[in-house]
């Protein structure tokens, strides 16, 4: 089943303390951060919010694997959070490896002249809206768009 074209795509970066965001445009071809949003019990809301605004029919959610192919502890985390996004809020929830998106994420931050250091001491969430838009843009490029 191929994802319908103008179904927009949400990417996440799941974090304890916030959530990396970036959004897929109408054509699903290309992956643009957003700004992250802090995880807390406002967390469904603030979701909520975004899949009305941006007409969000899927969500696909960077999946912590280690290095050898096993689930790490945090995978139990995002599993839940994945889990409990489809329950409460009725939509579509893919997981994708997410294997060195934010080593990804802070090379492309130092290729366009910026550095990742700065970012780190400032607002990690930058890197983990780019994170988000690496696993969003690898989700979409998998298999064509297939929903797997």
């Amino acid at each position: 089943m191929s994802i319908e074209k103008n179904n927009r795509i949400l990417g996440i970066d799941y974090g304890e303390k916030r959530l990396g965001i970036a959004i897929s445009d109408d054509t699903n071809t290309i992956a643009s951060p957003l700004k992250y949003i802090e995880n807390n019990k406002e967390i469904l809301s603030k979701l909520n919010n975004l899949i009305i605004k941006y007409n969000i029919k899927t969500l696909v959610v960077g999946l912590p694997i280690n290095l050898d192919g096993s689930h790490s502890k945090s995978s139990k985390k995002v599993l839940k959070f994945c889990k409990y996004v489809n329950k409460e809020l009725d939509i579509i929830v893919h997981t994708i490896d997410e294997r060195l998106s934010s080593v990804e994420a802070e090379n492309k931050l130092r290729e366009s002249g910026r550095s990742p250091n700065m970012f780190r001491n400032l607002d990690r969430g930058i890197i983990d809206s780019a994170s988000a838009a690496i696993i969003l843009d690898s989700f979409m490029q998998k298999k064509g768009n297939q929903i797997i």
